[in-house]
Formats: structure tokens, C-alpha cells, sequence
């Protein structure tokens, strides 16, 4: 027994003492397996944290649309119009950007690409047929050919509504004959009729009619642009022009 707690006492002092460690009782059962500890196990974070990323700032592409171009067009245009022959027509152009101006004699083929660009000015009458009713825009350029300066070449865009459809569009080069000519400047043809004064009309051959603004219904501020395309008259110092209109007003 001696032999033995001196064993003790030697195995005692060769062990470093823990200051966490606590001698089990006596009676404490050392065979039986130790009791599983209830603290949570803290496990090592192996994971990068990713950087924070703004998004402030950031356009993202095709988010901006491109704006709608309003054209105040105040009666119905066909689809099928745009086949119409001689003359097509469909809405297109800028009103903001609408002049009033002829250009005469334009190039068919070649380089050159203008023709001769006049100052003009316009007017725009509703006239009443039964049901339907003719929107007559009439054009008046300063030409410098003297000939048709003195015929007060003019002219005339005409659409025939039906019901807010636009049925039917005709143009015209109108020149006046006759006597009576000066009494026939800045009149339309409907005008010259009332008037008895004498003109002869040149229809084009082809073209194409752009209708930027519409509006068929009488009043001070109606407004009413476009622009005939390319018509081929066969008449002198014509050929193929260019007929822009602007105008407010319908009477």
C-alpha cells in the first residue's frame, strides 16, 4: 500500500496541473465514456464574403425608347392608299419641321438632287359634295420664269373625305388663260370657277402625297401639312416638283 501512493504521489507531481481541470470524486466511474458536451461546436468560416457592388448609377442598355413622333392627323388614312396610283399617300414627316415651298424641274437621275427651290405661300378650303366633302390645300410659289409668273402658276393638294376616311387624294399644276388672269391671284380652282376665270390644269402622272398634319374640320386653328413628293407634270418649267405646304386655318 505504501508502494503504491508513493506512485501516486510521483505520477502527481510529473503531470502539469490544469487551472480548468477538475479531479473527478472518489466514487466517479473512470470506465465509463465521457458525457458528450451541450456547448455548441463553432466550426472554422472557410467562405469568402464578396464585396459589396453598387448599382447606383447604372443605365442599362435599351431601357431608353427612342420617342413617338405625333402627327396630328384628325381622319383615317387607308393602308391600301400607300399602293394608290397615280398618286399614294400615308402619313409621314415632322409637322414641327413643315415649310411652305415649291421646287420646281428636280433632277430624274444624276448628281444634282435639287431643283429650284421658290418661296410660296398656301391656303387650305373645305368644300361640302353631298356626303362628302373635298379638303383643297392650294399652294402659291413666286416663280422666276416669267411665263409662269404671269399664268400665277399655282398648286392645288386635294382630298376627298368621306365619313372621317380619306377616299381619294388628286393634285394639279393650275395655270390661268386669258384676259382675265390677274383676277384670278391667289384663287384656288373652285374659286376661278365662281369668278368665270379661264385656267387649264396639269394632273401628274405619278408621285406620292406625305401627310404629316390633318384636320378636316372648319375652325381658325386647324392645321393642316405635307408635302407632295416627286410629281411628274408635263407642263413647261415644271416637270417633276416638290409641293410643301403649312397652314392653319380652314374655311
Amino acid at each position: 500500500m505504501r508502494r503504491a501512493a508513493a506512485l501516486a504521489l510521483l505520477l502527481a507531481a510529473a503531470i502539469p496541473a490544469r487551472a480548468d481541470f477538475t479531479p473527478p470524486p472518489p466514487d466517479a466511474d473512470l470506465s465509463a465514456p465521457p458525457a458528450a458536451s451541450s456547448a455548441p461546436a463553432v466550426a472554422a468560416d472557410t467562405t469568402t464574403a464578396a464585396p459589396a457592388v453598387s448599382t447606383g448609377g447604372v443605365k442599362v442598355a435599351g431601357a431608353r425608347k427612342k420617342p413617338v413622333l405625333k402627327r396630328p392627323i384628325l381622319a383615317h388614312l387607308h393602308r391600301a392608299a400607300r399602293g394608290w396610283r397615280p398618286l399614294s399617300l400615308r402619313a409621314g414627316g415632322d409637322p414641327e419641321r413643315a415649310r411652305t415651298y415649291v421646287e420646281l424641274n428636280l433632277p430624274r437621275s444624276g448628281p444634282r438632287r435639287r431643283g429650284e427651290r421658290l418661296k410660296a405661300t398656301a391656303s387650305a378650303r373645305l368644300y361640302k359634295d353631298g356626303d362628302e366633302h373635298w379638303l383643297v390645300i392650294s399652294v402659291f410659289p413666286k416663280p422666276r420664269d416669267p411665263v409662269l409668273a404671269r399664268k400665277r402658276l399655282h398648286f392645288e393638294i386635294r382630298l376627298r373625305v368621306v365619313l372621317g376616311f380619306v377616299e381619294e387624294v388628286r393634285a394639279a399644276a393650275v395655270t390661268l388663260s386669258g384676259p382675265g388672269a390677274a383676277r384670278g391671284a391667289g384663287l384656288n380652282a373652285r374659286e376661278l370657277d365662281a369668278r368665270g376665270v379661264a385656267y387649264e390644269e396639269d394632273a401628274p402622272g405619278s408621285g406620292e402625297v406625305l401627310i404629316s398634319a390633318l384636320d378636316p374640320r372648319p375652325s381658325w386653328t386647324a392645321f393642316n401639312a405635307g408635302v407632295l413628293r416627286r410629281a411628274a407634270f408635263a407642263g413647261r418649267g415644271v416637270r417633276l416638283s416638290d409641293v410643301s405646304w403649312k397652314v392653319r386655318g380652314l374655311r
